[in-house]
């Protein structure tokens, strides 16, 4: 069964998503323009091996707070930072995507005593500023467009219809501007994880977020990096397969 609920932070009230039982925690972060209901499947394969899942809508996402004036990637770190304290006071492993990706490396530093893995799909670790939107644009149509022709072609499995096309259905378009300062006014350091487990997930020729655009920083961040066929959206092409690869090393 999954549960909506609802989080007070310091910025706003943060919706999130619950469902699960069991001793470990796993808090999943999505992307630009996404939603959090790829929670039932993680948690279809999760719970029987002792998670609960949890899955906020991003501030400016759904039914969580619109975002402030002056509200940047540095608030919104800490308003997850604020959030993971709350609903996981105890110790947990985290799962962020694209831009999830890079605000679960934020909160991970902040909260690296209590965390035990960190698995980012290709994460947002370096700023996209205004004058890189057009080619990031045309990145990310270009990975949508062949990741899905591969879907619907068969190769390499499917991502499940419910969630299939969710890109900007939740998304407060009010804040378009803000979420697109949050995007580029993200600084990350690679140091400071060092003793935590950390899995990197790529598509090979992924034109939205390149892997050769952060290469020095996943090297330095000194964790393991696994490729996939494919673009940003390479989980449409192999979702099991992509899927398998998360709950295996967050169950090690």
């Amino acid at each position: 069964k999954i549960e909506e609920k609802f989080c007070e932070t310091k910025f706003g009230k943060i919706c999130y998503l619950e469902a699960g039982k069991g001793p470990k925690t796993l808090i999943f972060f999505h992307g630009l323009f996404g939603d959090p209901e790829g929670i039932k499947y993680l948690t279809a394969v999760l719970e029987p091996r002792g998670f609960r899942v949890i899955a906020p809508y991003l501030p400016g996402h759904g039914k969580s707070f619109g975002l402030p004036n002056k509200y940047g990637f540095a608030e919104t770190v800490e308003t997850l930072s604020d959030f993971v304290d709350a609903v996981c006071p105890s110790h947990f492993s985290l799962f962020g995507g694209s831009l999830g990706g890079g605000l679960a490396w934020g909160v991970a530093q902040k909260r690296k005593n209590r965390l035990e893995k960190l698995v980012l799909h290709t994460p947002l670790l370096k700023p996209i500023y205004l004058r890189d939107f057009p080619v990031a644009g045309l990145g990310l149509l270009r990975d949508w467009v062949f990741d899905q022709r591969d879907r619907l072609l068969g190769k390499g499995g499917a991502w499940p219809c419910a969630v299939r096309g969710r890109i900007c259905k939740r998304t407060n378009i009010l804040c378009l501007p803000k979420l697109l300062k949050i995007v580029s006014s993200a600084k990350l350091v690679p140091e400071g994880l060092e003793n935590i487990g950390i899995l990197f997930m790529w598509g090979e020729s992924d034109h939205t977020n390149p892997y050769s655009n952060v290469s020095d920083f996943v090297t330095r961040a000194k964790g393991q990096i696994k490729f996939f066929p494919g673009g940003h959206f390479m989980f449409l092409r192999q979702f099991p397969k992509f899927l398998d690869s998360i709950v295996e090393y967050v169950s090690i």
